[in-house]
């Protein structure tokens, strides 16, 4: 028996030293494959970083755009008004008072529960006064031009920032200093497109 295992056992070096060598390789293609799939997952992410910059870049221009057009309409009108006539002051007066007081009332607060990718949906705005201390979580405010500018409602600091990740993060340009309190460094910039209050340009934020 000693003399079959003394026999046998050089013959099984060589098998051994073969699946050694087959292991290594393994590990190095394993150790390869690894480092390819994480290299390709921070070129995914880069990429999907510079399409997002894009859109809100795309936002942006176009929410300058409109604003443009409104100046230059402005301008254009300004510039060939015909001079006031007893019966341009006559017609003035006889607007219905609802709609001048709409004219003078200055900017309006609105709150809506919710932020999508685009913007505030007024189908988030909140009619209920008394659920603005519960659902309100942004701040809308209205200048009566189709344009507008937004913040988190700092009442309800707790459950924005619970909730950071999905609630603050993908609508508002963050800082963080480690304080745990939120505060509005500059609010966002909004304009008027339909059925939405579309971002053009984001809250800056700090918490």
């Amino acid at each position: 028996m000693g003399f079959i295992i003394g026999d046998v056992t050089p013959q099984l070096e060589p098998l051994k030293e073969t699946i050694e060598a087959l292991k290594k390789d393994w590990d190095e293609k394993y150790e390869n494959s690894q480092s390819e799939i994480k290299n390709l997952k921070s070129q995914l992410n880069y990429a999907v970083e510079q399409l997002n910059s894009y859109n809100e870049q795309i936002s942006q221009l176009a929410g300058r755009i409109k604003i443009m057009e409104k100046e230059l309409k402005t301008v254009h009108t300004t510039s060939g008004s015909k001079p006031t006539t007893n019966q341009d002051v006559k017609a003035k007066d006889s607007k219905p008072q609802e709609q001048q007081k709409s004219i003078t009332q200055g900017p309006i607060k609105r709150y809506f529960s919710s932020c999508g990718m685009f913007g505030f949906d007024i189908s988030y705005m909140l009619s209920n006064p008394a659920a603005i201390s519960g659902q309100g979580y942004y701040e809308v405010t209205d200048r009566g031009d189709e344009t507008g500018c937004y913040q988190p409602n700092t009442n309800l600091a707790p459950t924005l920032l619970m909730n950071a990740t999905n609630m603050l993060d993908p609508f508002f340009e963050v800082e963080h200093d480690g304080s745990g309190h939120l505060n509005v460094i500059a609010p966002g910039e909004l304009i008027r497109q339909g059925r939405v209050w579309q971002i053009v340009k984001k809250c800056k934020i700090v918490y």
